[in-house]
């Protein structure tokens, strides 16, 4: 046997493969001959055999000039091979009729692998829609997030900048403790004064506990803007991630849809090529 190739089958081979059907005392139906030579169109393996049957059929010569009894003779056996010619194409009949329901089932089969490769890209095309919008929705996420990021990272700068400022806060608060502990020496002994020293001292303290509500106020906003910070930095890597994600589906899916589409082309080509030929 032999492996026809992707150019298709040729008629010598087709004749070859019928010849030893009729050998083995097999029929040379499209079926046989496509399993003797492993593979090939029904179409063309059909317009092949149709050709080798041509061939086959014998010329029939007659004379005017011989004998009476030798013409009887000849017609008798003319008559015979009339009979024979008959059965012969009787049974070609059943073969093209085996044939054409051969090749109504290949003509079926390929029908079904053609919507099954065109629910396969509409599938694909839905996905491709779903992951388009998917991106979509993560790129105004990822702005967003940088966003956010942005303005954390203002906030931060602000608290920095607070922070900055607290030594001096504290240099202040240390230098009116320092001038309360001189003015309180100065005034121990005083006892005019003491009244005065006393409101003074009152607002000394009142400064004081300004200033320490100050600070903690100061701390505890840039603890806060540095944790904001933070999160909007992890929620910007995690959009990332996921886009990156998103890009590597969608590339996955264009793929997919190429090939889909090379092979409903090939498909196409492979049925419009192999379309059975009318004499």
């Amino acid at each position: 046997m032999t492996s026809p190739g992707r150019q298709g089958v040729t008629y010598e081979q087709v004749a070859a493969a019928a010849n030893a059907l009729l050998s083995a005392g097999e029929r040379p139906t499209i079926r046989a001959v496509r399993a003797w030579l492993g593979g090939g169109s029904p179409n063309t393996i059909q317009r092949h055999l149709e050709r080798w049957s041509q061939d086959r059929a014998p010329a029939v010569q007659t004379t005017a000039t011989l004998p009476f009894e030798i013409q009887r003779l000849i017609l008798a056996e003319m008559g015979r091979g009339v009979a024979a010619a008959r059965a012969e194409l009787e049974q070609q009949l059943a073969d093209a009729r085996a044939n054409n329901e051969e090749l109504a089932r290949e003509s079926e089969e390929q029908g079904k692998e053609l919507e099954s490769v065109r629910a396969v890209l509409a599938d694909v095309q839905s996905e491709l829609q779903k992951s388009a919008g998917a991106i979509e929705q993560l790129n105004r996420e990822k702005a967003g997030a940088h966003k956010a990021a942005d303005d954390a990272r203002q906030a931060l700068a602000k608290a920095e900048l607070k922070l900055e400022a607290l030594p001096r806060i504290e240099a202040d608060l240390e230098s009116v403790r320092e001038a309360y502990m001189a003015r309180t020496k100065e005034l121990e002994g005083c006892s005019v004064e003491r009244a005065s020293f006393k409101a003074k001292a009152v607002a000394q303290e009142q400064q004081i506990a300004d200033l320490k509500t100050r600070l903690a106020a100061s701390e505890d906003a840039l603890v806060t803007e540095r944790n904001v910070g933070d999160k909007a930095r992890a929620d910007a890597a995690r959009l990332d991630a996921e886009i990156a994600g998103a890009r590597a589906a969608l590339a996955a899916a264009v793929a997919a849809a190429t090939q889909a589409r090379q092979d409903r082309t090939q498909l196409l080509e492979l049925l419009k090529g192999e379309k059975p030929s009318h004499r």
